[in-house]
């Protein structure tokens, strides 16, 4: 796997809420990602003082143990072993955000609340990976530490195209029109100009006619 700046984002978008869940735009193709239709997540929440970065992963990585790769199965909690390994998810990026409470925690204070971000998704109902010898799927990739990297391309030589910052939708400001208030905006333009148009018409067909105010 290799760092993804916008999951990075996304996961800091999440972790600052400060809320122990999962993040809701996860089930909404497109929204976690500008490129990633569906990504991953993993959440590690606890006391800051005894968080770091390895000990979260090596908690991931530890559910490994009641993991059963024959079958496919778990006997305890096993979901986040099976995200950091999943084979198709090349992509990942982390945040930590340090909150006094955590919403759906309770009794946690001064907290560490860690998120991580994979694209694409994994965990679905299937092995997180073929067995087989180590790298012997890599195809014209090179082989490193027994898994697939890919080889960096030459840097070009004209600068790439400015391309606009990725905002993850839990950071955008929400808009406190409903859709009430959307149909409202909507309509009044065209109620006026038939209003408009109405007035013009029976000033045509009777030209006598006065209105006031």
């Amino acid at each position: 796997q290799s760092w993804d700046a916008a999951l990075a984002k996304t996961a800091k978008a999440w972790a600052k809420k400060c809320k122990f869940d999962h993040n809701t735009y996860l089930e909404m193709p497109g929204k976690m990602h500008p490129t990633f239709q569906l990504v991953g997540e993993n959440i590690w929440t606890g006391t800051a003082r005894i968080f770091s970065v390895d000990a979260a992963l090596k908690s991931w990585f530890n559910e490994v143990s009641s993991y059963d790769f024959s079958t496919n199965t778990c006997t305890d909690k096993c979901g986040h072993y099976t995200q950091v390994i999943w084979a198709e998810s090349y992509k990942v990026g982390c945040a930590v955000h340090f909150c006094n409470t955590v919403e759906n925690f309770p009794g946690l204070f001064k907290a560490a609340h860690f998120v991580c971000n994979y694209g694409p998704a994994g965990n679905y109902p299937r092995k997180p990976y073929k067995e087989g010898q180590p790298c012997s799927r890599c195809s014209n990739e090179k082989c490193v530490d027994k898994l697939c990297g890919k080889i960096k391309p030459p840097r070009p030589r004209h600068p790439r195209p400015h391309v606009p910052s990725y905002v993850p939708p839990a950071e955008r400001p929400q808009t406190s029109c409903d859709q009430y208030c959307h149909s409202v905006l909507i309509l009044r333009p065209l109620f006026l100009v038939l209003s408009a148009g109405a007035v013009l018409l029976v000033q045509q067909q009777f030209p006598h006619t006065f209105f006031y105010e």
